[in-house]
């Protein structure tokens, strides 16, 4: 693809905010060279989880995984329950119909005295157990090739994406995810 000059989102990481600039850009699909898919092309910024890119949000779907005897639906889920210590609330919110559901049973729970500490391993062990290696899901992920990913949003979480509107965040989910994607790829050439 030839190089064109284009308005994008550019992070800066000593800020933890994105800036937008006018560079002259090439950007090319995500792919393998040869036969190493350890080693993708430059590939584009993903700038929000949806349509093709759903599977990347707490929210999308994935194969139930078991954590300390409790099966998650999805990493919401997952990450919802972990904010209390109570294993009762991990059960009844692993058992909600939704993602959305959680979340909001999520924001009523006493959180752990840790969990400031914690959250982001806690993220961590999730995308660890969604993304899990061998599966449809670490393949999705590992096609994103060396796309910058960003939780864009328009619901304001400025710690684990970035406001849409303002360009804030310091998004925490994609820096994990972008994290597990470089494990997966680790765990291909070893």
């Amino acid at each position: 693809m030839e190089p064109r000059l284009c308005r994008f989102k550019s992070y800066h990481p000593d800020s933890s905010e994105y800036s937008s600039v006018w560079l002259e850009r090439c950007i090319w699909d995500a792919e393998v060279v040869g036969s190493n898919p350890a080693t993708p092309t430059m590939s584009k910024e993903i700038k929000r989880f949806e349509g093709d890119y759903r599977f990347l949000s707490n929210f999308g779907e994935c194969v139930p995984f078991e954590h300390d005897g409790i099966t998650y639906p999805t990493s919401e889920h997952f990450y919802q329950a972990m904010k209390s210590n109570d294993r009762a609330d991990h059960v009844r919110i692993a058992q909600m119909k939704t993602p959305g559901e959680t979340k909001k049973a999520g924001k009523k729970l006493a959180l752990r005295p840790d969990w400031d500490l914690v959250k982001d391993d806690v993220m961590r062990l999730a995308l660890k157990l969604k993304f899990v290696e061998g599966g449809q899901l670490a393949q999705d992920l590992l096609d994103t090739g060396n796309s910058h990913l960003v939780e864009g949003n328009t619901w304001k979480d400025t710690y684990w994406g970035i406001d849409i509107r303002t360009g804030v965040g310091q998004n925490r989910l994609g820096k994990l995810l972008m994290e597990r994607r470089e494990q997966l790829r680790k765990l291909l050439v070893d």
